[in-house]
């Protein structure tokens, strides 16, 4: 990275945080856990309809409705608006451009049947990492109700 560049840190990832503090260029830092530039609280899942959380930002709040499954997008969702910050993307148009985001078939994709069943496929390039979080996100967002994993290796 040149020296004149601008990097963005994972202020929840220590390894990350390591890597990055002896770079003398610009950071934007971001993070849900540790304090940063760019932060999301009260992250909530709304069932299969999203996650939510308030986004902060220069003493700025203002609620973020993604349209993705799962507490592990925000993460990614708060360095995409730093990135459009970075590049003179107002916070509302940058909000309102991920609030939009529609993840790609399979990667946590929802998908309705008729009786009130639903379907989480995250097949698509599958780890055991992600495979953890779907898992997560399935547990969190079943409620009472019954949820079935199905597993498969390749």
């Amino acid at each position: 990275m040149r020296r004149d560049g601008t990097i963005l840190v994972n202020q929840d990832d220590p390894r990350v945080v390591d890597l990055a503090r002896d770079y003398p260029g610009q950071k934007i830092t971001f993070g849900i856990e540790t304090p940063a530039e760019v932060m999301a609280k009260e992250i909530r899942l709304r069932g299969v309809g999203g996650t939510s959380f308030t986004l902060i930002l220069e003493e700025e709040a203002m609620e973020v409705h993604l349209q993705l499954l799962g507490r592990h997008f925000v993460p990614n969702a708060l360095s995409a608006i730093a990135v459009g910050c970075l590049f003179g993307v107002e916070l509302k148009q940058a909000k309102e451009a991920i609030e939009h985001f529609q993840s790609f078939p399979m990667r946590m994709e929802v998908v309705p049947f008729k009786g009130g069943k639903t379907l989480i496929n995250d097949a698509y390039n599958a780890n055991p990492y992600s495979m953890e979080l779907a898992l997560e996100t399935l547990v969190e967002v079943k409620g009472k109700g019954r949820a079935i994993a199905v597993l498969a290796i390749c």
